[in-house]
């Protein structure tokens, strides 16, 4: 695609109003007015030889100050400020308001082509749409004597392009610059008018630091065909966004703006717009292909925000940019107040996928290679993957149904979980059940390495209510009171609903509540017992597996036994006593309602003691019979029945003799 022949270019003056005003001594927009700006008044504005040669007549025009004073006589003409391809613009006094303008008049030349007259009113009929502090309004318009002319505000001062041409701009001050042009847009965007020609040339700097935005020649509205119908690129080349080159009208609205303004703010802070090729179509195809330069290689001292914000602008998809105008304003201000900005750098996926597109032809067979080696790995990572959740499986039902004190089935446990800690997707999963069994086993060894896995639990996510209650429950029972009570309480600042938190918080008041009435504080060790109390009815109100619940009634019958409701306690160990009878919790729910009934009823528990002592007694003869009778398997038989008889002993509240070791599940 090429440029719309009519379109504006780069030093190409005034377009189709970019030089709508300027003061004497202030600058120009084109080379025409190096004159003035000496004091000297410029020539007279003639046709170039591309304007006559289009026009209906063949002839030229002569524009004298004379010629248009004589046809616009409610106009005093001061000079002539510049001309361009779609007009000459003069200084002029308005008489009867004694108004100082900038009025731009169509040569005949032009005028005689209806669709240079239809851009020319068009660009009046769009500002008028538009009131906005940063753009230049118009005042006037009419034809009078053949004459086309606008009549806009005069503005005192210098178009950008002059500007940076003579050095780039400091960043604060490009921040300034966008900031005001963006919002100019989003105000015209709102409106429905897309721009389509952004560029330093057509951005006049005043001497206060306000920025106007002129020359809306090229502009349309959103919705409606361009002037262009013939689908040529309509803009100037460097500042042209892609759908602008591609040339679809459909595809061009605010967001191609946004992109122009990026452009126009990159030149302004690098001296240099961001593609420069030899050649208007080698510009076009680097825009549509080519990576945007980082601006930081060419103006080191810039900013990092700044470099986002104009990477973000000028993404090659509309979809990528900023969504209006207004966004890009607000992140520029943000980067003006020195706080954080919303846009990212773009994913480095998308750059890669650009690099290989381009190279599209080496990448292809290294990128089959590469995907069928990385679909084999993942192939028989996922195959490990699935074989280390099986066996945490496994692992876990052994927990649940060991026995604590058979080492062998622990150290087969351990050895189980061992390849799980390598893979990060189970680690997490063989750290918790690292630390069941610890819990299940109570030898310290265990506990250390679980409160070792609970650390690193905390390390990758410290709001990890899990590990925070497992680390509470091992130093609970490694007597470590102070970290299990601080591990407790941040799990209930996490969450104050979770039930196996609020049980375990009730554990170390009731622990508490012990301490202080054995060192004599009753009153102290109530208030601890009725915290306790209301932490685990809300567990019991919260909880959703039976274990949990039983966990909760169980710890509550201990708490209203400590505060003399024993009626109450009987009945929270019966509810406890029917939800433990197909889990893990059930020896600990007899061990401790015996414990219980001996101490609310002594003489009964005597008497009970004695006939399940004459039980225990008879069972020795009967079940050491039963293993003898299995002599091939002794060992193994002997150890069965013996684990039987020491299940029996644990239901019936017997105590071993002195010879053997206490078993800790009971």
């Amino acid at each position: 695609m090429t440029p719309d022949p009519d379109s504006t270019t780069p030093g190409a003056g005034v377009g189709a109003g970019s030089a709508s005003a300027h003061e004497p001594g202030e600058g120009s927009t084109s080379g025409e007015q190096s004159r003035s700006e000496s004091g000297q008044e410029a020539p007279p504005a003639r046709s170039s030889p591309r304007d006559s040669s289009s026009s209906d007549s063949g002839e030229g025009f002569d524009l004298s100050m004379d010629l248009v004073g004589r046809c616009l006589p409610e106009y005093e003409i001061v000079r002539v400020v510049g001309a361009g391809s779609m007009g000459v613009v003069f200084e002029a006094v308005h008489r009867p308001l004694q108004r100082r303008v900038a009025l731009k008049v169509l040569p005949p030349g032009l005028a005689v082509r209806e669709r240079m007259i239809h851009r020319f009113l068009r660009e009046a009929e769009v500002v008028a749409r538009i009131h906005h502090e940063n753009i230049v309004p118009i005042y006037d318009v009419g034809s009078r004597s053949g004459l086309h002319y606008l009549a806009m505000r005069l503005v005192p001062g210098v178009s950008l392009d002059r500007v940076v041409s003579v050095a780039p701009l400091a960043p604060a001050e490009v921040a300034k610059i966008g900031s005001q042009v963006a919002r100019a847009l989003a105000c015209a965007h709102s409106q429905g008018i897309v721009h389509r020609d952004v560029k330093p040339a057509n951005l006049l700097r005043e001497p206060d630091g306000r920025v106007a935005l002129t020359d809306f020649g090229l502009a349309r509205a959103e919705g409606n065909g361009t002037m262009t119908e013939s689908g040529a690129a309509v803009g100037t080349p460097n500042y042209m966004s892609p759908e602008q080159v591609i040339g679809t009208r459909e595809s061009v609205d605010g967001r191609s703006d946004i992109y122009s303004l990026g452009a126009t703010l990159f030149e302004l802070l690098a001296g240099r717009p961001p593609f420069r090729e030899a050649t208007t179509t080698a510009t076009l195809r680097a825009i549509l292909e080519k990576s945007l330069p980082r601006l930081r290689r060419l103006r080191p001292d810039a900013p990092q925000e700044l470099e986002v914000i104009l990477e973000k602008a000028m993404r090659k998809d509309p979809a990528a940019r900023y969504a209006n105008a207004a966004a890009m304003a607000d992140d520029l201000d943000r980067y003006l107040r020195g706080e954080p900005i919303l846009a990212r750098p773009e994913p480095w996926i998308h750059r890669t996928g650009r690099y290989v597109k381009a190279r599209k032809g080496v990448f292809i067979a290294g990128g089959v290679a590469v995907v069928l080696a990385w679909g084999a790995w993942a192939a028989l990572q996922r195959a490990w993957h699935v074989d280390r959740i099986a066996a945490l499986d496994r692992a876990k039902v052994e927990i649940e149904s060991m026995d604590p004190a058979d080492s062998a089935t622990v150290d087969r446990v351990l050895a189980t979980l061992a390849p799980a800690f390598d893979d990060p997707d189970t680690r997490t999963r063989a750290c918790i059940q690292r630390s069941e069994l610890a819990k299940r086993t109570r030898r310290e060894q265990h506990l250390r390495l679980a409160m070792n896995d609970t650390n690193e639990l905390l390390t990758a996510d410290p709001r990890n209510i899990e590990a925070l209650v497992l680390r509470s429950e091992i130093a609970y029972r490694l007597g470590d009171m102070s970290v299990s009570r601080q591990c407790a309480y941040d799990a209930l600042r996490i969450d104050g609903e979770d039930p196996r938190t609020l049980t375990q918080a009730a554990r170390l008041c009731i622990r508490a509540g012990e301490d202080l009435s054995a060192e004599g504080h009753g009153d102290d060790a109530v208030r601890e017992w009725t915290t306790a109390d209301d932490f685990l009815k809300k567990a019991i109100a919260n909880a959703t597996t039976e274990e949990t619940s039983c966990e909760a009634h169980l710890e509550r019958a201990t708490t209203l036994h400590a505060l003399k409701r024993d009626g109450e306690a009987q009945a929270e160990f019966e509810t406890a006593k029917k939800l433990g009878r197909q889990n893990r919790l059930k020896a600990d729910v007899f061990a401790r309602y015996s414990k219980f009934k001996q101490e609310t009823d002594p003489e009964k528990s005597e008497r009970a003691g004695a006939a399940e002592s004459e039980i225990a007694k008879a069972l020795d003869p009967f079940l050491a019979n039963v293993a003898d009778a299995f002599t091939p398997q002794k060992d193994k038989t002997q150890s069965l029945w013996k684990g039987l008889g020491e299940s029996f002993r644990g239901i019936l509240g017997t105590s071993r003799p002195a010879s053997q070791p206490t078993n800790p599940a009971f």
